[in-house]
């Protein structure tokens, strides 16, 4: 007997996962929003990727991993550019050692075409997973021409992105933690052309078979070969600097002076470096990837990375490879759970480890190493050559590491540790359990954990801190009473530094002060910012072309409470109530009714909905046939839909 899967997605590790299952024999639908061309087209995606020994381990499964190299560019190791143009090789010594430059289209295509060669596998393409249905096990498809469909399945995969439908279904569950947010990173596209080689041939503009990297102190950035002899090249910086650079005029030219070898490499120097904007990076982490019996995910629906170590790719198809081995010799549905929670219960920490190691690297590319830097070390080749796991690295990298969902989400000491004199501060040593601040206590301190982990406990949700961190800062700005409580998550070694201790060092010193007093002002409106965002519990109105003139009546007669909502509504209406009604809107969003055949729009709006952000809607007439299906996914989500304009006071959000 065989059972019947659905696996959503069909990126790399979909693809892998879809081929691996129904040559066990099973029936397996495989659906993409996406049709083939927007697929291959890598829009909004970096176009090179680095595929390393475990990623071709994995392909292996499926017999690829030959051919890919073979439509691949291999890499001998890492070029560092120095400001002077100069290059730092860092060449392992083990000519086996090497990673694979390769074009994400291309692997794509590769996996896609080889699982859709077998039979007993449906491929739909232009298919999107709206929702699942987990107690009658069902699917709900948007079909290409927006039809909704009902689908009984034994396994639904999730294989379907950062963004991905399955896992939002999956952490309905209160217990499970879940954690996404948006990098201060970003990144912007850049090719580099071939240059004239002899007889006019096209050359490499550089080493053409090496990663070279400009480590730049501000930002970053990382190229691979190309097939046609061109380089992609990843430019890596924080939005706030491009904000700054841009408000400035001064892009191009900073850009230029940073990257004198690069300047004339480029097509269109002029555009290429001055970027309106960086593609936004992601990061998922979720503590746990089943739901016991049905539901299972994998790939950036489970750990979505910031590409700072070239791992994303490579760890999505090792799930993929992985949770098939797990699956293998089981025909019924019945025997599903232990197989998926082992999976999880293997895969997680992996998962977890890699997020937090990649986004660490951004520090590391930003350095040029020392000169005698030892090729052969390093935790990339304990990765991708010596077989070590991302959760066996990490604690080597990151001192005090742990599986934490959490761990990043509360801002951090992100600089270093205070510039404090040693005998203003008392250690403290505090069990696991103990508390450290309690609600009510008097604010007269700050606390810098050294060693372990707290946990924050706010009125309407818990946080977690791992060393370095400060705690306690806010009390400094006004707060006499503490208004949330500090209680160990393990044994864990504090320094207390007095308030009265920190003014008497601003009076004593002020100049000498000023570097600590910015680096704790900085983290206060850090936190204050991310709890905005985390407490931000938006209004949708959803409002028709031919529903706007009642939808300003309704901003005229009630201006004064809309003014002290929070607003969301699509891109066409804002402008209209900016405009006419004088009201600011919080959240602009692409109308689903305008998303495209990829549901790009409909997803931003619903995202508002699974992260809990939303907090009601208002619906003016009859708001179009493309607006349904957000309509409905609100409803399963028990988010209020309000249609009499009227009812102001049932779509304002509780405190």
């Amino acid at each position: 007997m065989s059972l019947r899967i659905a696996v959503i997605g069909a990126g790399p590790a979909g693809g892998l996962i879809a081929g691996l299952l129904v040559r066990e024999g099973h029936r397996v639908t495989l659906g993409d929003r996406r049709d083939r061309a927007a697929m291959e087209a890598n829009e909004d995606r970096s176009i090179q990727l680095s595929v390393s020994p475990r990623g071709m381990g994995a392909l292996a499964a499926a017999g690829l991993d030959e051919t890919m190299k073979t439509r691949s560019i291999p890499l001998a190791g890492r070029v560092f550019h120095r400001p002077d143009s100069s290059l730092l090789s860092l060449l392992p010594t083990d000519p086996s050692w090497k990673n694979f430059s390769t074009d994400r289209g291309e692997l794509t295509s590769t996996i896609l075409d080889w699982a859709a060669a077998a039979s007993g596998l449906e491929l739909r393409l232009g298919w999107q997973c709206i929702d699942l249905v987990r107690r009658a096990r069902q699917v709900v498809w948007r079909d290409p021409d927006g039809a909704l469909k009902t689908e009984a399945f034994d396994l639904v995969i999730g294989a379907d992105g950062a963004a991905s439908t399955v896992r939002a279904s999956l952490v309905r569950s209160p217990s499970i933690d879940f954690a996404k947010r948006i990098s201060p990173w970003g990144y912007a596209e850049l090719k580099m052309q071939p240059q004239a080689g002899p007889e006019g041939a096209p050359k490499a503009p550089f080493a053409p078979d090496a990663i070279h990297i400009w480590p730049r102190g501000e930002f970053f950035m990382v190229a691979f070969p190309a097939g046609d002899q061109s380089y992609r090249a990843t430019l890596v910086m924080r939005h706030s600097q491009l904000d700054t650079l841009r408000n400035g005029g001064e892009t191009q030219a900073y850009l230029s002076r940073a990257l004198p070898d690069v300047v004339d490499t480029l097509a269109d120097p002029v555009v290429e470096l001055n970027p309106s904007r960086l593609i936004p990076i992601p990061i998922v982490r979720c503590g746990c990837w089943d739901d016991g019996g049905f539901t299972v995910i994998l790939g950036d629906a489970a750990h979505a990375t910031a590409p700072f170590m070239g791992q994303g790719v490579n760890i999505a198809l090792e799930d993929a490879a992985v949770l098939a081995g797990h699956l293998r010799g089981i025909t019924h549905a019945d025997d599903l759970g232990p197989a998926l929670e082992a999976f999880s219960a293997e895969r997680v920490p992996e998962g977890i480890a890699c997020c937090d190691l990649s986004e660490s690297a951004a520090n590391l590319l930003l350095k040029l190493p020392p000169d005698d830097t030892d090729p052969d070390a390093g935790p990339l080749n304990s990765l991708n050559f010596k077989g070590a796991g991302y959760s066996e690295v990490a604690p080597l990298m990151l001192p005090g590491w742990q599986p934490q969902v959490y761990a990043d989400t509360f801002p951090s000491l992100h600089r270093g540790p205070l510039p404090v004199d040693p005998s203003r501060l008392t250690e403290i040593s505090v069990a696991e359990g103990e508390t450290v601040i309690a609600v009510d206590d008097p604010s007269d301190a700050l606390f810098i954990l050294r060693r372990g982990r707290l946990r924050i406990d706010l009125p309407q949700e818990s946080l977690r801190l791992t060393a370095p961190a400060i705690v306690g800062e806010m009390g400094w700005f006004g707060s006499r009473r503490r208004t949330a409580a500090v209680v160990a998550d393990a044994d864990c070694v504090l320094d207390r530094l007095a308030f009265t201790d920190l003014e008497a060092l601003c009076r004593e010193n002020p100049a000498g002060a000023l570097p600590l007093v910015r680096q704790i002002s900085d983290l206060a409106v850090e936190r204050l910012t991310s709890r905005f965002h985390r407490a931000a519990r938006y209004v949708l109105l959803v409002a028709g072309e031919q529903a706007r003139p009642a939808l300003l009546d309704f901003a005229g007669r009630c201006r004064e409470d809309l003014g002290g909502l929070l607003l969301a509504t699509d891109t066409a209406t804002a402008g209209v109530l900016e405009a006419e009604a004088g009201l600011q809107v919080a959240r602009k969003l692409q109308s689903p009714a305008h998303g495209g055949a990829d549901g790009s729009g409909l997803e931003r709006w619903v995202e508002l909905a699974e992260t809990g952000q939303l907090a009601a809607a208002l619906v003016f007439g009859a708001a179009g046939a493309g607006f349904d299906p957000l309509l409905q996914a609100l409803d399963a989500r028990s988010i209020p839909v309000h249609r009499d304009p009227d009812d102001l006071a049932g779509v304002v959000p509780a405190d």
